[in-house]
Protein backbone atom coordinates (compact mmCIF):
# COMPACT_ATOMS: atom_id res chain seq x y z
CA UNK A 1 0.00 0.00 0.00
CA UNK A 2 1.70 3.36 -0.81
CA UNK A 3 1.31 6.41 0.96
CA UNK A 4 -1.58 8.46 -0.65
CA UNK A 5 -3.88 5.11 0.34
CA UNK A 6 -2.49 5.04 4.01
CA UNK A 7 -3.14 8.78 4.09
CA UNK A 8 -6.34 8.28 2.92
CA UNK A 9 -7.32 5.51 5.91
CA UNK A 10 -6.44 7.75 8.81
CA UNK A 11 -8.82 8.57 10.82
CA UNK A 12 -10.71 11.67 10.02
CA UNK A 13 -12.54 14.61 12.10
CA UNK A 14 -14.87 16.61 9.95
CA UNK A 15 -14.68 20.63 11.93
CA UNK A 16 -18.08 21.39 10.78
CA UNK A 17 -16.34 23.68 8.54
CA UNK A 18 -16.75 23.60 4.80
CA UNK A 19 -14.40 21.42 3.25
CA UNK A 20 -12.12 21.17 6.57
CA UNK A 21 -11.30 17.13 7.81
CA UNK A 22 -8.68 16.88 10.17
CA UNK A 23 -6.50 13.72 10.51
CA UNK A 24 -4.69 12.37 13.93
CA UNK A 25 -1.09 14.08 14.22
CA UNK A 26 1.25 10.66 12.30
CA UNK A 27 3.51 9.47 15.03
CA UNK A 28 6.87 8.05 14.27
CA UNK A 29 8.98 5.13 15.55
CA UNK A 30 11.56 8.00 16.72
CA UNK A 31 8.97 9.81 19.17
CA UNK A 32 8.12 12.49 16.87
CA UNK A 33 4.86 13.87 15.59
CA UNK A 34 3.89 15.17 12.28
CA UNK A 35 0.02 16.81 11.42
CA UNK A 36 0.08 15.87 7.87
CA UNK A 37 -3.42 17.47 6.19
CA UNK A 38 -4.78 17.52 3.30
CA UNK A 39 -8.12 18.95 2.18
CA UNK A 40 -10.33 21.76 0.27
CA UNK A 41 -8.81 24.00 2.78
CA UNK A 42 -5.23 23.10 3.53
CA UNK A 43 -2.39 23.87 2.06
CA UNK A 44 -2.19 20.90 -0.74
CA UNK A 45 -2.82 19.78 -3.86
CA UNK A 46 -5.48 18.85 -5.43
CA UNK A 47 -7.43 21.15 -3.22
CA UNK A 48 -10.36 18.71 -2.21
CA UNK A 49 -11.51 16.31 0.15
CA UNK A 50 -11.18 13.04 -1.86
CA UNK A 51 -7.49 13.25 -3.19
CA UNK A 52 -5.22 11.38 -4.28
CA UNK A 53 -3.42 14.25 -3.35
CA UNK A 54 -0.08 14.74 -4.62
CA UNK A 55 1.03 17.49 -2.22
CA UNK A 56 0.69 17.79 1.45
CA UNK A 57 0.28 20.61 5.09
CA UNK A 58 2.65 19.37 7.75
CA UNK A 59 2.30 21.10 11.00
CA UNK A 60 3.55 21.41 14.14
CA UNK A 61 6.40 18.83 13.48
CA UNK A 62 7.68 18.55 17.34
CA UNK A 63 10.42 16.24 18.80
CA UNK A 64 9.86 13.06 21.16
CA UNK A 65 9.81 15.53 23.82
CA UNK A 66 7.29 17.68 22.20
CA UNK A 67 9.42 21.02 21.48
CA UNK A 68 9.69 22.11 17.92
CA UNK A 69 11.55 20.41 15.52
CA UNK A 70 13.49 22.00 13.10
CA UNK A 71 13.20 19.62 10.11
CA UNK A 72 15.52 20.80 7.35
CA UNK A 73 13.45 18.78 4.43
CA UNK A 74 10.78 21.34 5.52
CA UNK A 75 12.30 24.89 5.42
CA UNK A 76 11.89 25.59 1.79
CA UNK A 77 7.95 25.28 2.11
CA UNK A 78 7.27 27.94 4.91
CA UNK A 79 8.16 28.08 8.68
CA UNK A 80 6.86 26.42 11.75
CA UNK A 81 4.43 25.89 12.21
CA UNK A 82 2.67 25.35 8.98
CA UNK A 83 4.90 23.96 5.61
CA UNK A 84 2.45 24.02 2.32
CA UNK A 85 2.30 22.14 -0.22
CA UNK A 86 4.96 19.08 0.57
CA UNK A 87 5.41 16.94 -2.61
CA UNK A 88 4.68 13.12 -1.29
CA UNK A 89 7.89 12.30 -1.68
CA UNK A 90 9.56 14.61 0.87
CA UNK A 91 6.41 13.78 2.96
CA UNK A 92 8.12 9.69 2.62
CA UNK A 93 11.30 11.16 3.29
CA UNK A 94 10.44 12.47 6.05
CA UNK A 95 8.73 10.06 8.00
CA UNK A 96 11.40 7.78 6.98
CA UNK A 97 14.26 9.52 8.51
CA UNK A 98 12.38 9.72 11.52
CA UNK A 99 11.98 5.91 11.93
CA UNK A 100 8.83 5.04 10.06
CA UNK A 101 5.44 5.51 11.51
CA UNK A 102 4.47 3.80 14.83
CA UNK A 103 1.43 1.87 13.12
CA UNK A 104 0.75 1.98 9.63
CA UNK A 105 -2.99 2.47 8.74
Amino acid sequence: MDFGEQFAKLQTKNTGLTGMILREPMHCRNGSTFSIQASEVHYCLPKNTTGPYTHYEIGYPEDAKGEVLHEPLLEKYGDYPVYAYVPENVVIQILIKHGGLTIAN
